[in-house]
């Protein structure tokens, strides 16, 4: 479940992954976090509807996207950084 501290958490994660250098995966951390804590659902674990929404992005930023949300970057930081751990088995493209 997400708490109040969310969107700070989120954006000081996303300033952490642009210093890395990769913009796309700068971009897939934000298009995760947009989604996930917008949309109705968020107090769920709800993975395939960002992986549904991430394709829908133009080209050059999808690919970034469903990598950065596919990878173990996401599972061990982000997850776990949100509170959101216990969601990382449900997490899965296929």
């Amino acid at each position: 479940m997400l708490n109040k501290n969310s969107p700070r958490i989120g954006a000081a994660l996303i300033g952490r992954l642009k210093e890395l250098g990769n913009p796309e995966t700068a971009c897939g951390a934000r298009i995760f976090l947009v989604i996930f804590t917008g949309h109705p659902a968020s107090q769920s674990c709800n993975f395939r509807y960002c992986i549904r929404e991430a394709k829908k992005l133009p080209s050059r930023w999808n690919l970034g996207a469903i990598n950065f949300l596919s990878s173990p970057l996401f599972q061990r930081i982000v997850l776990r950084e949100l509170g959101l751990a216990h969601c990382s088995k449900e997490f899965s493209i296929s």
